[in-house]
């Protein structure tokens, strides 16, 4: 839920920078952060909605396969803007702020590395959690054969 709350803050925020006659760039994010925030919002439906043995299949599947490798390929990219974030606020770690003053310098640097680290957990656990849901519904499928029980 963190991180789709922070990657739908920086969606936002890069929106109203392309409002603000930002180029490419503001787009690009823009795009990527949505997707992000897509990908955390299809894990809580498909905690929601599929586990413990719902099968994932059809449109629901394609979308979800899309998804994770849009976002595969995304940790690249937030991995690239952390550390031109790193390069860029480097000289600054040498002055002593105040928390307040540090948080309001560094907190994109701050959330996006969360964010980076937030999306290799999920998409760790978005494999785990198909590979579960396959399987329970496998073995729900045997018992359901072998009369064993009720699907």
């Amino acid at each position: 839920i963190l991180q789709l709350v922070l990657a739908g803050l920086h969606a936002c925020l890069s929106l109203i920078t392309i409002f603000g006659g930002a180029g490419t760039a503001a787009l690009i994010k823009a795009i990527c952060f949505t997707a992000i925030a897509l990908f955390g919002s299809l894990g809580i439906a498909l905690v929601n909605y599929n586990y413990p043995d719902i099968l994932v299949e059809g449109r629901q599947k394609r979308y979800f396969n899309i998804l994770y490798l849009i976002n595969f390929v995304l940790v690249a990219y937030l991995l690239g803007m952390t550390i031109t974030d790193l390069r860029l606020y480097w000289p600054l770690f040498a002055f002593d702020f105040s928390f307040g003053q540090a948080l309001m310098i560094f907190g994109g640097l701050i959330t996006r590395t969360i964010i980076f680290v937030l999306q290799f957990v999920l998409l760790l656990g978005m494999f785990r959690l198909r590979r579960i849901i396959y399987h329970n519904y496998q073995r729900s499928l045997q018992e359901l054969t072998t009369g064993g029980g009720q699907l």
